[in-house]
C-alpha cells in the first residue's frame, strides 16, 4: 500500500491537536498512524490503522472514503482505493462534515504525493542524493524538514521534548537534537523497557501492556527525530555545496 497526504491533512491535524484534552490524545493516535505509514520498512500495512474503528455509516460525498471514529464523534477521513491510501482530514464531527461538504466529489488528482522516502541502512537513516546538488532538491529537503518539525512538535507534551523553532536550519539545531537524543531519549527508551520487564515479572500484565503501547508511540517519535536529524544534516550538506 502507498500512503499520501492531502494538502489539508497536516493543518487539520495540528488544529485538532491544539484542542487539548482527549482531542490531543486522539491527534497523537492519528499522528502515530501517519508516521507508521511513512515507515513501511518498520510497520506493516495491517499496523497502520491498528486500534482504529470504522464509523457505522458509509460516506458517499467522496468515492472510496473511509472514516475512523475518534474521541467524542470526531473523525479521521481517508480515501482507500486499490493500493493507495490518502489521509484527507481529521477534526470534530462538525469540522469533518463541513470539510466533506466543501470537498464533495474530490478526486485524486488534487492529492499531494507522500514525502520523499527515508530508508534505513545498517546504522542510520539516509536520503538518496541525486547525481548533482540542486536548488530544487534543497527545497525538497526543506519541505521534508518542515513536515517532520510539525510531527515532532505534536509529541512535545507527551514526551516533554524540546521545542523546535521553524527558523532552525543550522548545525547548532542538529547538534542540539543529536545531543538530546543521546542523553535523554535513548535513556528513557531503555528505562521504559526495564519497567515493562519488571511489570511482567510481577504478573502485572495489564499495566505492562499499557506501558508497551506508550513505548510503541515513543518508538515512532524516536524514529521521526532520527529522520529529522538526518534530513537536516543532508540539507546542510547540500546547502554548503550550492554556495
Amino acid at each position: 500500500m502507498q500512503y499520501q497526504a492531502h494538502i489539508n491533512f497536516m493543518p487539520s491535524l495540528r488544529n485538532f491537536y491544539l484542542k487539548n484534552g482527549n482531542y490531543r490524545k486522539a491527534a497523537n493516535k492519528v499522528l502515530a498512524a501517519w508516521a507508521k505509514s511513512q515507515n513501511q520498512h518498520i510497520f506493516k500495512d495491517t499496523q497502520v490503522f491498528q486500534g482504529f474503528n470504522l464509523t457505522n455509516h458509509g460516506e458517499n460525498r467522496i468515492q472510496y472514503c473511509r472514516k475512523y471514529d475518534l474521541h467524542n464523534a470526531s473523525r479521521l477521513v481517508t480515501q482507500q482505493c486499490e493500493d493507495i491510501c490518502t489521509f484527507l482530514f481529521v477534526g470534530t464531527h462538525e469540522e469533518v462534515e463541513e470539510w466533506l461538504d466543501t470537498n464533495r466529489g474530490l478526486t485524486e488528482d488534487r492529492f499531494e504525493p507522500a514525502l520523499p522516502a527515508l530508508s534505513p541502512t545498517t546504522s542510520h537513516f539516509s536520503v538518496s542524493l541525486p547525481s548533482k546538488y540542486t536548488k530544487s532538491y534543497l527545497q525538497q529537503l526543506r519541505t521534508t524538514i518542515d513536515t517532520l518539525k510539525l510531527e515532532l512538535a505534536q509529541y512535545k507534551d507527551s514526551f516533554q521534548d524540546i521545542d523546535i523553532s521553524s527558523k532552525n536550519y543550522n548545525d547548532e539545531a542538529r547538534k542540539s537534537l543529536a545531543n538530546q537524543f543521546a542523553m535523554q531519549n535513548a535513556s528513557a527508551f531503555k528505562n521504559q523497557l526495564s519497567t515493562i520487564k519488571q511489570l511482567t515479572k510481577v504478573k502485572n500484565t495489564t499495566k505492562a501492556i499499557e506501558q508497551a503501547e506508550t513505548l510503541e508511540l515513543f518508538t515512532v517519535f524516536i524514529n521521526t527525530k532520527l529522520r529529522y536529524i538526518k534530513t537536516l544534516q543532508e540539507y546542510l550538506d547540500v546547502s554548503k555545496n550550492l554556495h
